[in-house]
């Protein structure tokens, strides 16, 4: 494949002959920021087009002028939006070991919250200690109300100077907002801080934040103020609700949509300070801002879906609304490339990007691939081709490429499904039985991926088995 710029690239081929590189334009990076939201699926996002805003904040044009408008929605508009990320998984635990090892999780061996991330697999925190960085967490987790060693604390703790595991998003976010308050900016030391929220997860339950004019109500931010149906986000109605109308679907969607605008207004507060704290500083403009969501959640159906009328609000169903997520980087000054990109990328490609960008050493045993491939225009060079894969703790799994989905669910039946995801977005149609051939060419593809991420010891040792077809 031709480089996208051919003149650059002589003119990097002359610069190497003379025993020299082109230095990476703008400011280098010195922090990173990373923010990753569990629940939050990418078509339920305002930049990835949705028609409501949930990512988007009124911020006003002084706001602008002076650099403090924060939402998403303007982190992805100065960042790169990655319009094709898709999650490994639909288990918040497996999708954060991916994400802070560059490995699929078959590798890592964490495919649910019951296994912990195995010692030998190093972990991105690990590496940016080891460089001086000072690394710190702040992780919403509703298990660390039982144990600081349940959930998804188990082995991505590794590397961190400060890992403080709270009950709640206020209860991290606050912690977070402490910690860059008392702070020492002038040290000099480069920091890498996590940020986790449970975000819009099951039970859609939003509450209220301070807002401008007082507080806003975010479980009703987006409904029908009509609506008088029993529909509340709950357990108790899903599991007492045999069937929904389609008012009761509208008014599920729009709580999980007030719970995705509720983390986005959260998000800003934290970053607002972050901003103020740096402001007699270039803290904010030395700082990489990674923004991923980990995996969305189903929501009801409008139509004749069987799966989701009822199913709704989890996150096992190996479905686009689960597996595609936002994934944003924002560092104007070093950032050269396209601003959104179409390119089919994985969770499993940030690290990679990371320890890329800051110039650390590469573990010998990532599989996932460095975006600055794709993100950076000063120094061109390839980007490897491939689907996207989500595996489940029982086996199942699903392979997506750029137009197609095969999935294969461990259910007995062993039955692969076919759908084409530009005709059929909603995965109703399965094209399994009239396509055998495509469905053999895909099927090759998936044993590729197998061949080329093998499973981690720990689970052979457990038995598991990738689920394989009934012929």
């Amino acid at each position: 494949m031709s480089p996208r710029f051919p003149g650059l690239a002589l003119a990097l081929v002359l610069a190497a002959a003379c025993g020299s590189e082109k230095p990476r334009p703008g400011y280098a990076p010195r922090h990173l920021i990373l923010v990753t939201v569990s629940g939050l699926r990418a078509d339920h996002t305002s930049f990835h087009l949705y028609p409501r805003p949930t990512t988007w904040l009124d911020f006003d044009g002084g706001q602008r002028a002076l650099g403090k408008a924060l939402s998403l929605d303007d982190l992805a508009r100065e960042g790169v939006n990655f319009a094709r990320a898709y999650s490994p998984s639909g288990d918040t635990n497996a999708a954060l070991a991916s994400l802070f090892t560059g490995r699929s999780p078959l590798e890592t061996g964490v495919l649910d919250g019951t296994q912990s991330l195995p010692s030998d697999v190093p972990t991105m925190a690990e590496a940016f200690s080891a460089a001086g960085f000072e690394t710190v967490a702040f992780v919403s987790s509703p298990e660390a109300q039982l144990s600081s060693a349940d959930g998804l604390s188990a082995g991505l703790e590794r590397g961190f100077g400060r890992f403080f595991l709270g009950g709640s998003d206020v209860q991290a976010l606050g912690e977070a907002v402490t910690w860059v308050t008392k702070r020492d900016w002038g040290t000099g030391q480069s920091t890498f801080a996590w940020v986790h929220l449970e975000g819009p997860t099951f039970p859609f339950e939003p509450g209220s934040f301070p807002g401008p004019d007082g507080p806003v109500d975010y479980a009703t931010l987006f409904g029908d103020p009509a609506y008088a149906g029993p529909a509340d986000g709950g357990a108790a109605f899903r599991e007492s609700a045999a069937d929904l109308s389609p008012e009761d679907a509208q008014r599920i969607e729009a709580l999980y949509d007030g719970e995705v605008a509720l983390a986005n207004r959260a998000l800003t507060y934290f970053l607002d300070y972050f901003l103020y704290v740096g402001q007699q500083s270039a803290l904010w403009r030395e700082s990489v801002f990674a923004f991923a969501g980990l995996h969305g959640v189903s929501l009801p159906s409008r139509g004749p879906h069987p799966d989701l009328r009822s199913g709704w609000g989890r996150t096992d169903t190996l479905g686009e609304g689960v597996h595609a997520v936002p994934l944003i980087l924002r560092h104007p000054d070093s950032l050269t490339g396209s601003r959104v990109l179409g390119e089919t990328v994985e969770l499993v490609d940030l690290a990679p990007t990371l320890f890329d960008w800051f110039e650390l050493a590469q573990p010998a045993s990532a599989s996932g691939r460095s975006l600055l491939a794709v993100t950076d225009s000063y120094r061109p060079r390839t980007f490897p081709p491939g689907p996207a894969v989500a595996i489940r703790a029982d086996g199942s799994w699903s392979l997506r490429t750029e137009k197609h989905r095969l999935r294969l669910l461990a259910d007995g039946q062993q039955e692969l499904t076919l759908f084409d995801l530009e005709r059929d977005p909603a995965e109703r149609e399965d094209l399994a039985p009239s396509h055998p051939e495509l469905v053999a060419d895909l099927l090759e593809a998936f044993d590729r991926y197998l061949a080329a991420h093998p499973p981690h010891p720990s689970l052979l040792d457990r038995g598991f088995q990738v689920a394989r077809p009934v012929k």
